[in-house]
């Protein structure tokens, strides 16, 4: 249960909350006294609140002399139909009260000198002849009803704040943990009836809430353009040749008493003397879209609402650096360049190649592979924010074959080699020295001719492979000691253009 904002109602709510919990030890006379005291609070506080409601209904007969009936008297129809709701609310529970003292040995026709520890009555009537479910539905229903009549913009605000709730308190018993038997099965007639007027305490203090809220918006209506600011709206900050800049000049007017409600992509926007500020880190190149949807109060009460959605572009922040040495695309490979310019962001930039294909890979990087001519012609177009392009110029490259690998073994190309690390080696490698214009470059040895001779050996002997595995001539490898002349010849690799090329010879003398 909501707790409410008066001292003296927080007080009743304790000890009801104090004394429910009690019955689950024991149901002694000194408890069913204090449910007695606890009830007598609860319904002098029931005549309390029906004087303040009073009073506010006719705080909305002067309103209406003073300020006029069309503005105030959707207000007062509100309160009255919730003090309506209250009446009918409380005339249905003070029937369950009866049904409930008669059931306990009350006496016609107000059920007075009724048994207070009498357990069976509240039983029957709430649980075996199903009333306790015709409360709670009731329960709900008034809630609902209520809180169709709070002005416009507060039902969501009352929803959180409104005594009138369904809770279900914890007990002990297993058997009375839904809704009705948490409240009713078993429990002496005088606690059911305090819980009765508890329930009719919380109808009456949220009708009284409803009066409350509807009065106290009668004067939020109130708005007055008295703030001027004015404002200036540019198409761009930053132009180009021939681009048209284009700015809206005026002045805006609103009241410093009410503010919009400003929402970006659904989440709120804080809001000062009529505007927001909207400020976030921009991430991620290309085109980005902001929903904003706002919400306007007006003077009759109705709201005025309007979406627009806020297109930017996110550019990066690119750079090329250019030498001699990078002029030039090695053929059949990935060439990796960088593009920018044009004022536009990398986003804004779309580039073509003359010679093979040219694709982009992320923000100002793209990937050339060149074909079989001689040369690569780049070619880079700026897209403009207000659809416009234009032709950046082009950039020519020279396109060569890339280089010829060396042949290894191990980390050796030739000369002194010890016997037993050339033996522990599976193969031959193609190594691209020197090489540091595109990286990952890889080559694969397809075929060789190893000649030995010296050491173990009687003459010159040779064996081939058609990889660049040792495997086809290891009979010769495993016989390779110290004072061993080793050469290959005949090597031949494929890299990843495709092209298969012939290398050069490589010798190792062993020790």
């Amino acid at each position: 249960m909501a707790l409410p904002k008066e001292p003296r109602q927080k007080m009743i709510n304790m000890m009801y909350l104090v004394l429910t919990a009690l019955l689950a030890i024991n149901v002694s006379a000194e408890i069913l006294n204090a449910f007695k005291t606890v009830d007598g609070s609860i319904n002098r506080s029931n005549n309390l609140i029906d004087n303040k409601s009073k009073s506010e209904l006719t705080a909305f007969d002067k309103a209406i002399k003073d300020q006029g009936e069309a503005k105030v008297l959707p207000f007062k129809m509100n309160a009255l139909a919730a003090v309506e709701i209250e009446k009918r609310a409380s005339s249905f529970i003070e029937n369950l009260k009866l049904q409930i003292k008669m059931a306990s040995g009350g006496k016609a026709p107000d059920g007075e000198e009724y048994k207070d520890d009498y357990m069976d009555g509240p039983t029957r009537i709430m649980d075996n002849q199903k009333k306790g479910i015709a409360l709670r539905d009731s329960i709900l229903a008034w809630r609902n009803e209520l809180l169709e009549l709070a002005p416009n913009g507060r039902k969501s605000v009352l929803e959180e704040t409104l005594p009138l709730k369904l809770d279900t308190p914890k007990v002990e018993n297993k058997g009375n943990r839904d809704w009705v038997g948490a409240h009713f099965r078993m429990v002496p007639a005088v606690a059911a009836v305090t819980i009765l007027d508890k329930f009719k305490n919380d109808v009456k203090a949220s009708s009284a809430s409803i009066v409350e809220d509807n009065l106290s918006q009668i004067n939020a209506l109130d708005i007055k353009l008295d703030q001027f600011e004015p404002y200036v709206s540019a198409n761009s900050l930053y132009l180009m040749n021939g681009q048209q800049f284009q700015a809206t000049i005026g002045v805006g007017a609103f009241s410093s008493a009410v503010n919009p409600e400003i929402t970006v992509d659904g989440a709120p926007l804080s809001v000062a003397n009529g505007k927001g500020v909207y400020s976030a880190t921009a991430s991620g190149s290309g085109s980005h879209t902001l929903h904003v949807h706002i919400r306007m109060r007006k003077p009759d009460n109705t709201y005025l609402e309007k979406d627009e959605d806020i297109t930017y572009n996110v550019g990066s922040s690119t750079f090329a650096v250019s030498a001699d040495l990078t002029k030039v695309l090695f053929r059949g490979i990935d060439n990796p360049i960088s593009v920018s310019g044009g004022g536009v962001g990398a986003e804004g930039l779309s580039v073509s190649a003359s010679n093979g294909p040219c694709t982009k890979i992320g923000a100002g990087k793209y990937m050339l592979k060149p074909g079989e001519g001689s040369e690569d012609r780049v070619t880079v177009t700026a897209h403009r924010p207000d659809g416009s392009t234009s032709n950046l110029g082009s950039e020519s490259f020279q396109v060569k074959d890339l280089p010829n690998p060396t042949a290894y073994v191990g980390t050796n190309s030739g000369g002194r080699m010890r016997a037993a690390e050339f033996r522990a080696n599976g193969g031959l490698r193609a190594v691209l020295e020197n090489f540091d214009f595109v990286s990952g470059i890889r080559f694969e040895v397809t075929s060789f001719t190893m000649y030995c001779q010296g050491g173990d050996f009687n003459g010159l002997q040779q064996g081939t492979s058609n990889s660049f595995s040792f495997t086809p001539v290891m009979n010769l490898v495993s016989k390779c000691k110290p004072g061993t002349a080793v050469s290959f010849e005949d090597i031949h690799a494929k890299g990843p253009d495709g092209r298969t090329r012939k290398l050069k010879s490589v010798s190792f003398l062993l020790y």
